[in-house]
């Protein structure tokens, strides 16, 4: 679990690894093909992170409640590159709270709309991602 917050969070997301940087700066960072292939890798490797570092993951890539409902820009930022890492996290069928799965059902909601800065409705990481959610935590 350690590893999930001093390495692989401050990786994907810029605020929780430069705390007091300029919005500017947040705005812009989006972690690399690389980095997020590599986490990938670990996540869907034989000596995988363990089930509750994975839900840690999750909890800590997505934007809080408060940046969720003003729609500033917080977790970690939806390109194709990192739509992967969630899904392998999905894959792994972790133990995620209603919460957070109701705040990632809304992420998914929320970049589907018009009015999303970047639409990922054409996005088969995307698409995967959504039946990842779908057939994993459907009923809850």
């Amino acid at each position: 679990i350690e590893c999930v917050v001093s390495v692989v969070v401050p990786s994907l997301v810029f605020g929780k690894c430069v705390p007091s940087a300029p919005a500017a700066a947040e705005a812009s960072f989006e972690p690399t093909r690389f980095q997020c292939e590599l986490i990938s890798r670990v996540l869907r490797g034989r000596d995988a992170l363990s089930i509750p570092a994975i839900t840690l993951l999750v909890e800590e890539v997505l934007p809080t409640t408060k940046e969720t409902a003003t729609r500033d820009p917080g977790g970690m930022k939806w390109t194709d590159n990192t739509m992967p890492v969630l899904s392998a996290c999905l894959n792994r069928q972790s133990i995620l709270p209603d919460a957070v799965v109701a705040k990632l059902a809304d992420e998914l909601s929320f970049h589907l709309s018009p009015t999303s800065p970047q639409s990922m409705a054409k996005s088969t990481k995307f698409s995967t991602l959504f039946h990842a959610l779908v057939t994993k935590y459907g009923p809850q």
